[in-house]
């Protein structure tokens, strides 16, 4: 009897494994493609993060001037404009007009892009309290971009509670 021989099994690929230049090029058409028509919707989330991050950075402002206006035991305030704030002393009305706490001047609320926000000065007395501007009762902070892609919140309290609300 005669021993049988090894054959090589042969399929529709044949006896070699791998792609061809063709098939790779033509995945990489269909990728492309498909990341161009991903590309307005992925643009609106940045732009939807950037105003959740600048509204959860004002929070985190808002509440680094409460702490302040705690720890030193005088009046603080954080002061918004275009799309920064910074952090000052203040007296006892609701301006905001004493002298810059020293490492807290002009802070971006966002990396990139036109950050607007709707408010132009907390301030906080020694225990915390925001000291009201007319008789307002809750502050209402509003960040969005310019142009306008999603509208978030911060609301400040009498107590000096702080809550950011994303869109």
């Amino acid at each position: 009897m005669r021993a049988k021989s090894l054959q090589r099994p042969t399929g529709v690929l044949g006896t070699e494994g791998g792609i061809t230049a063709v098939e790779l090029a033509i995945v990489l058409v269909i990728v492309a493609i498909l990341g161009f028509a991903a590309y307005p919707l992925l643009s609106n989330v940045r732009e939807v993060m950037q105003v959740k991050g600048a509204a959860e950075q004002a929070a985190a402002g808002i509440r680094m001037a409460r702490q302040l206006a705690i720890t030193r035991g005088t009046n603080h305030c954080i002061e918004f404009a275009s799309g920064r704030y910074r952090m000052r002393e203040a007296d006892t009305t609701p301006a905001c007009n004493g002298p810059v706490v020293s490492g807290f001047d002009w802070q971006d609320l966002a990396s990139g892009g036109t950050i607007s926000i709707t408010t132009l000065a907390i301030v906080f007395d020694p225990i915390g309290n925001r000291v009201l501007p007319g008789g307002v009762s809750d502050t209402i902070v509003s960040v969005n971009t310019t142009p306008p892609s999603c509208l978030s919140t911060v609301r400040v309290t009498l107590y000096g509670g702080v809550r950011a609300a994303g869109c």
